[in-house]
């Protein structure tokens, strides 16, 4: 896939004398070492051409350079900082995300159980309810957890959570 350059952006990749270049393609920006940020920042390339000219996140990873602060402008792919780029949830507190990224970025409540959280983190993230079950919280899930755990974390009781999130599943169940 190629996408098209500006003549600016082509004498930034390909120099003066290589000129006149009109199309840019994935192997030309694999030769300018060029991380996700400066890609953007410099040379000017939107997410979207990004995407377009490598639609397939482990050439992403796999070339490097990606840190958590590029994962919001690549939502398009998605990469998931924990199980792309094994993140851990400490780092990504430290982002500070809204719910909707995190799911854009398809992160799951199991994936951050699996990378640390425990309920004084849930408590920390500040996410209500609602984030969690957005975040693919489930019945099995309260049930690991301690009486304690749920009222520090949610301060209702659990068979009232259990029942949010019955009723959660039944309204996804009817819309679709």
């Amino acid at each position: 896939m190629s996408i098209q350059v500006s003549a600016q952006q082509s004498v930034q990749i390909f120099g003066w004398w290589d000129q006149p270049r009109h199309v840019v393609v994935w192997d030309d920006l694999k030769k300018l070492t060029k991380s996700w940020h400066q890609l953007r920042n410099e040379f000017k390339f939107t997410a979207d051409q990004l995407h377009k000219i490598q639609p397939d996140k482990k050439e992403w990873i796999q070339r490097g350079a990606l840190t958590l602060h590029d994962l919001p402008e690549m939502t398009l792919f998605p990469i998931n900082p924990f199980t792309d780029l094994g993140a851990d949830i400490a780092e990504v507190w430290s982002m500070h995300w809204s719910v909707d990224l995190l799911a854009c970025m398809g992160v799951s409540f199991l994936n951050m159980r699996q990378r640390g959280l425990s309920a004084q983190l849930m408590h920390h993230f500040q996410i209500p309810l609602s984030g969690w079950l957005k975040l693919r919280l489930n019945e099995k899930d309260i049930q690991n957890m301690t009486d304690d755990e749920i009222d520090f974390v949610f301060q209702i009781d659990r068979h009232e959570i259990v029942d949010i999130i019955k009723s959660h599943i039944l309204c996804k169940d009817i819309a679709s």
